[in-house]
Parts: structure tokens; sequence; C-alpha cells
């Protein structure tokens, strides 16, 4: 963004995102000096998640060239791509289209920092040079551990999409109208329009969801589909939002293990508690959705 960034000035400093979107990518417009903007027209940059972050959605080619349309650049982050093994847009070699991705999500190396960004061919030997002057190298550690997390991605691959389908399809059993998504997260819509108010409510009982307001759209909340535990956190959310429980369903062939509960004193009782503490046995944690 920053290499695109110092070929526009004035009105050209515009970046078309589509909101919802993921708030870093809508800040790193910012940092980059582009203004983002929602309408259509020529822009320098169209900046975009695919799969969509946080609405779970692929798009198809069609889609995403009809919303680009009039970008001379067009940023796409694909973060979430291997959740159902879509290949990458970088692999069309189209001219303009940038990707960049990480290993922090299908992988789950958050303690590994290393991403990449893929410039379209024809800007391949400028990337190059910037890359080489501003950017550090890759600690000898980070790249050996990416290495490591490449070489077992397809035992890391059956484990991650088997828990990904049985959360997807419960999902889909418990709200009917969720479209098929390409992504562990999914935007609902609140019933009542107000994302914020059920984020709020959804505090308020210990279920962890982000607040569509987050997202630069406040009518939902994110919920994310990646713990083991996710049927269960799905039914305290849904007691929450109103919705039906998804019943259990059939092993699916590939063990999914919980984590065990941790061990630990029972809570002391506080003034005005309401809740009895437990006496005996581990300490468990109330369910709650988490944000990957």
């Amino acid at each position: 963004m920053f290499f695109l960034g110092g070929r526009g000035r004035g009105a050209q400093r515009q970046c078309r995102v589509h909101l919802p979107e993921y708030p870093p990518l809508v800040t790193l417009a910012g940092l980059a000096g582009f203004r983002p903007v929602q309408n259509e027209g020529p822009v320098p940059v169209a900046l975009l998640s695919l799969p969509r972050n946080p609405e779970g959605l692929g798009w198809t080619s069609a889609e995403l060239a009809t919303w680009s349309e009039g970008a001379r650049s067009t940023v796409i982050d694909e973060t979430f791509r291997e959740f159902v093994g879509r290949p990458s847009h970088a692999e069309a070699g189209t001219p303009g289209l940038w990707t960049t991705g990480a290993l922090t999500k299908f992988f789950g190396g958050d303690a590994v920092r290393v991403g990449y960004a893929i410039a379209p061919p024809e800007e391949v030997e400028a990337f190059q040079r910037l890359h080489s002057i501003v950017l550090d190298d890759i600690p000898a550690f980070f790249a050996a551990s990416a290495l490591a997390l490449l070489a077992d991605r397809e035992p890391i691959a059956r484990r991650v999409r088997a828990l990904f389908n049985r959360n997807r399809a419960a999902l889909r059993q418990a709200l009917p109208a969720v479209p098929s998504i390409d992504a562990p997260v999914y935007f609902d819509r609140a019933p009542d329009g107000d994302g914020d108010g059920l984020a709020q409510r959804c505090l308020r009982a210990s279920v962890l969801v982000s607040p569509g307001s987050l997202f630069g759209d406040p009518t939902g909340v994110r919920i994310c589909l990646t713990r083991p535990t996710f049927r269960r956190d799905l039914a305290r959310y849904l007691a929450v939002r109103g919705g039906a429980v998804p019943a259990e369903p059939a092993s699916e062939g590939v063990p999914i293990r919980a984590a065990r509960p941790r061990r630990g004193r029972p809570p002391e009782r506080e003034p005005g508690d309401r809740h009895r503490p437990r006496r005996f046995g581990p300490r468990r944690r109330r369910p709650a959705l988490a944000l990957p």
C-alpha cells in the first residue's frame, strides 16, 4: 500500500473498500495516505479481504472484476484462502492485481511473523527494489518456523478443514439462511438491526463476539468458527440472539479434541455475587465464541 501510495495526489488519493471490512486493512489504507471510499468510478487502488472478513464469503472472478472496475490496482488479502483450498488470485497473473497473506489463521502461526506480498507481473522489478531497501530480513527463527509449518501443510489442512466443515455445517443447520462461506467467520445480522446492542447482550452473557461497528457496519456481529467447542458456543450465542439450537452430528472421521479444563481452586464468593462458587472438581470456564 505504501508502494502504491506514492503515485497519486489530491483526488487520486482514494482507496475503494467494501464494508464491512477487516479494520487493519482500512487503517492501513489511511496510513499509506489514502482516503477509504465506497463509491464507484476511477480510483488508484481497491483493497479488500477475500474470502471476506468478517462475512466469510468468497467471490467469483466476475464479482471481483465488477467490484474492482475502474481501479488501477487491486490489493487482495488472502489470509483465509486455505480454509477451502482455493487457488491464489496471483496465479492468474492479472495486471494490477496484488495479493497478500499470512500464516496466522489457517496455520495458527500467530507467533510466526511471516507473510507474503505478490506483485503483478509488471510491478515485480520495481517492488523488488523497494523491498530490498526498506524491509528488514526475516529473522532465522521465524523463517525456520514458517518452513516447518509449510512442511506439515497436509496434516494441518486435514485437521483444520475437518473442524471448519463441522462448524460450518452446525452454523447452517442453526441458521438456514446463512450462505455458503469460505472462511471460519460469519457476519450475522442482528434480527432488530442493532448489532452493537446484540454484542452488548452477548458480553453480559459471557459470549464473545465482535461488534459490527468495528468493521464499519453496526447492523451485525462477527462470530468465528475456529474452536472445537463451536457447537456449544453457538448454542449459547443463539440463546442470546434467538434461533434454533443445532443437534449433535455423527462422527466425521477426524477427531477434534477440545482442550482439557484447567484445574485450580474454586473462586471466592464476592459480596453481592448471586452465583454459588464451585466447591470441588475442576474449574470450568464459561464458554465463549473466540475471535481469531
